[in-house]
């Protein structure tokens, strides 16, 4: 009697500790099962997963090479137009000089600087500036406008010239105010695009503006400098 009673509280016991010895044998097999799916998928499907893997990587590289283009690009025509309206600014410095040696009057400074400019003192755009105007315009929407604006006021002023005008006071001012297009233009190029930290200034410039990068918001909203 008692050892039956004892037999039968035995049971659950040996059937519990024989369930824990199976266990692990069932799980060892269950991952031996799935490593041995795996290696089957892989050897049946590593055909196409390198070309995926390959494919992704030739994509990246090749993003890599296109950005690196067009980089190379855009420096090469921020040179290119920095250099002609360097010359710009610097024909104003000259004739400003050249006036104050020579006592030129308010008066006749106007008239003055329009001979100056028609004896091929106006420095001549370059035939690439066009086409590189075209390559920087999409950097920053303020350059853009700067560029634009200038490249206008200062093809009507060469109009003007070329056709002889006696409007001097307008060449004048023309002149001046494309030559302050020409220098926020300068500053931008040289922020953006000739930069090493081209790429926080302009993250920058989207959050807050410096004090020069108002002036030339100013200058576009209101023509005043």
């Amino acid at each position: 009697m008692i050892s039956q009673t004892v037999l039968s509280m035995m049971m659950p016991l040996r059937a519990r500790y024989k369930g824990d010895f199976i266990k692990p044998s069932q799980k060892n097999h269950s991952i031996e099962f799935k490593m041995e799916n795996l290696i089957l998928f892989l050897e049946k499907w590593q055909t196409l997963l390198g070309s995926i893997i390959g494919g992704v990587f030739a994509l990246f590289v090749a993003l890599i090479v296109a950005n690196k283009v067009k980089r190379n690009e855009e420096i090469s025509s921020a040179m290119l137009i920095i250099g002609d309206l360097v010359l710009v600014n610097s024909a104003i410095s000259a004739l400003e000089e050249l006036a104050k040696r020579d006592n030129i009057s308010a008066q006749d400074y106007p008239s003055w600087i329009t001979a100056k400019l028609t004896q091929q003192t106006c420095p001549k755009q370059s035939s690439l500036f066009e086409v590189s105007m075209a390559r920087i315009m999409p950097v920053n929407p303020y350059l853009a406008a700067h560029l634009k604006i200038f490249k206008t006021k200062y093809e009507e002023i060469e109009k003007m010239l070329n056709n002889k005008s006696n409007n001097y006071n307008l060449i004048k001012k023309m002149f001046y105010e494309s030559a302050k297009h020409a220098d926020y233009a300068i500053y931008f190029l040289n922020k953006l695009v000739l930069s090493d930290f081209s790429t926080f200034n302009k993250i920058r410039m989207s959050i807050f503006s410096l004090s020069k990068e108002k002036e030339s918001q100013k200058l576009l909203k209101t023509g005043e400098y």
